[in-house]
């Protein structure tokens, strides 16, 4: 199993997730470059690595981050528990809502409470109208590539479409607004 280059042995689970995640992301357009030009080999390797690649941490948190793998920016899934097709646009290592929000959405109730990532999502129009984003719970994304393609009037700016991998990938600009969002 091969290593991701992440935080040292016992480093804090957010700043391993966030570098697990940043990884994850950077494999992910690596892969659909190796897809577009063709090369199918490198692409294979890719994905072995993006299913392999284990995170330079404690095993402890290496092992809270294996619920995340495959949950990537630019992944499409259906909701558990509202069935909804949406798409991944930023990642959080846990609820970063405040505690009337938490509580008015029964975030404490779910089994893996509100230390669990969370992800920023865009939801198709065709299961809820009017153009929605969402903050999902890491046990409530369920990856598909049934769910590819999403309707959002946001996506066309934030994302490219990959159909050859039933996803899509960040542009310039999804890149700019969550550098604004993290500052």
């Amino acid at each position: 199993m091969g290593r991701l280059p992440l935080s040292a042995e016992g480093a804090p689970f957010e700043e391993a997730f966030n570098q697990f995640k940043m990884s994850e992301y950077q494999l992910q357009k690596s892969l659909v470059d190796a897809v577009i030009v063709e090369n199918f080999g490198r692409a294979d390797k890719i994905k072995r690595d993006l299913h392999t690649s284990a995170p330079d941490c404690s095993s402890d948190v290496r092992t809270q981050l294996e619920g995340s793998r495959g949950k990537f920016v630019g992944q499409c899934f259906y909701h558990k528990k509202y069935g909804y097709r949406g798409v991944i646009f930023k990642p959080d290592h846990k609820c970063r809502m405040d505690d009337s929000w938490i509580d008015m959405m029964g975030v404490r109730r779910l089994p893996r409470g509100h230390t669990q990532p969370f992800y920023h999502c865009l939801v198709d129009m065709r299961d809820r109208p009017g153009g929605q984003t969402t903050y999902v719970a890491e046990e409530n994304i369920l990856p598909s590539c049934d769910a590819f393609t999403v309707q959002h009037p946001l996506l066309g700016s934030l994302f490219i479409e990959i159909p050859q991998l039933k996803c899509y990938i960040g542009t310039e600009n999804l890149e700019r607004v969550l550098d604004e969002y993290e500052s």
